[in-house]
């Protein structure tokens, strides 16, 4: 198990390791234990990744997920994994592939390719942010 990051209610996220040596997201607390955050999509060929870097006081956890598909940045909220890829308008030239930290205003940075070339991000939420199908503002 390797701990990435905690909040002030004692949570940590992280990624442990499975037997086929594929990693997985965790978020761990004293109630719950450990729990397997999954990965984005199902791969073909079996490979998945994920690992968790950031989380803020309302649960709320960011990473990244790889499968045969590719990279991309995730958020975690409410036992539902959503790809940061589908948040954000498809036209932006952005390609979101980690996602690092999340303060509790729903802000996130990470990193992933814009226009061919790699760059920081900032995802700010928008009114709804966080709803299934809304969309942020990336700056």
């Amino acid at each position: 198990m390797l701990p990435n990051a905690i909040n002030n209610r004692t949570q940590i996220v992280g990624e442990f390791s499975l037997t086929n040596n594929q990693t997985r997201a965790f978020l761990w607390d004293r109630i719950s234990g450990v729990r397997d955050l999954g990965v984005l999509g199902i791969s073909n060929n079996g490979d998945s990744f994920s690992s968790a870097y950031g989380i803020n006081n309302k649960s709320q956890v960011v990473g990244t997920s790889t499968t045969n598909i590719g990279t991309s940045g995730f958020i975690w909220s409410d036992s539902v994994i959503t790809d940061l890829q589908s948040l954000i308008n498809p036209s932006s030239g952005w390609v979101i592939q980690d996602a690092w930290a999340i303060n509790d205003n729903g802000y996130i940075v990470g990193n992933g390719v814009f226009n061919g070339l790699e760059r920081a991000f900032l995802l700010a939420p928008s009114k709804n942010f966080l709803v299934r199908g809304s969309r942020v503002l990336l700056r």
